[in-house]
């Protein structure tokens, strides 16, 4: 699990057997989970952080293929880095 800030809220990005999801966490301790999923179906294996709303990720995909991406979650953007 991943997390950094959003105006009064702490997003929460967690990688799984089955994709990667996001959420938000409430000054109050409430929490929100966000809608849609990165990579359902996709083993994400790790996230790392490399700007503040931006990470790199590595997954195998439904076909057992790994692959290095970068996520940004703000803008619901992927992009492909290495495809093994």
């Amino acid at each position: 699990m991943r997390s950094y800030q959003v105006e009064d809220k702490e997003k929460l990005v967690f990688f799984t057997t089955n994709g990667l999801y996001c959420a938000m966490l409430t000054a109050e301790g409430e929490f929100e989970p966000c809608e849609g999923v990165f990579f359902e179906g996709c083993n994400v294996t790790n996230t790392k952080f490399i700007l503040e709303t931006q990470f790199l990720c590595t997954l195998n995909d439904e076909a057992e293929i790994s692959k290095l991406m970068i996520v940004d979650i703000e803008q619901g953007a992927t992009d492909l880095v290495i495809d093994q």
